[in-house]
């Protein structure tokens, strides 16, 4: 937990990386008196908050922190990695998620680089399901740039909506752009009035982490969570 069993440079193989009050001697800061044994003055997570208030208060807290606490990730005194983590990312992240799930044969890049926090945050979010930004995971929803933030923030907005730029992306009837098509939400007039079918979204045909098919194109379609189409 502290010590490298080969060497360091510090006395003792002592982790390079400390805890602050471990690494000067301030045993106090967290733990009960000596003769009470050092134990820990109350739930482990809420000493931690006692420094770091701002984890787990986010809206959308990383469900970690309830099954596995601050030390399902975490060391409490000296580590090899920053932020005193248990193993690097993303196998800390492969601990809980299986990794197969994001090693298929197209490989998402940030998946690929292990940068799970391009898009997660490690502690909590204000988006669902831990991103960054935000990212619509229902089948239909009204299209506008700020609900596709997670997915804008590296894709090109315009040769995505824009019905004319079908050859930038390669999903084109001629010259139509199809994701424009998919995307944008469709306006038609009939007897009965103005009707507006809100588009589909991005993660019904295309996986986020990891696919068997190019451009992590998903084999099924994926409709509210139930497999509804195959390609």
């Amino acid at each position: 937990e502290c010590h490298d069993p080969h060497g360091g440079e510090a006395a003792g193989f002592v982790h390079e990386r400390r805890h602050p009050p471990f690494a000067e001697g301030d045993c106090g800061a967290c733990h009960g008196k000596p003769a009470g044994g050092w134990k820990i003055g109350g739930d482990i997570s809420e000493v931690c908050r006692g420094c770091h208030d701002e984890i787990g208060r986010e809206k959308h807290p990383h469900g970690a922190l309830a099954a596995k606490g601050c030390l399902g990730c975490h060391r409490a005194h000296a580590a090899r990695g920053k932020g005193l983590l248990r193993a690097v990312r993303p196998m800390l992240c492969f601990s809980c998620h299986p990794s197969p799930r994001f090693a298929q044969q197209t490989i998402h890049d940030p998946a690929r680089e292990g940068d799970c926090a391009a898009c997660h945050p490690a502690h909590g979010a204000t988006n669902e399901h831990l991103l960054v930004r935000p990212y619509p995971i229902e089948q239909y929803v009204p299209y506008a740039p700020g609900r596709y933030g997670l997915c804008l923030e590296c894709h090109d907005e315009s040769a995505l909506t824009d019905p004319e730029r079908g050859g930038d992306t390669g999903f084109a009837n001629g010259t139509q752009n199809l994701h424009a098509l998919h995307l944008r939400d469709r306006v038609s007039q009939s007897e009965l009035g103005t009707r507006v079918q809100p588009g589909v979204t991005c993660r019904n045909c295309h996986d986020p982490h990891s696919t068997e098919a190019p451009r992590l194109i998903r084999r099924v379609l994926d409709c509210n969570g139930v497999p509804c189409l195959q390609i």
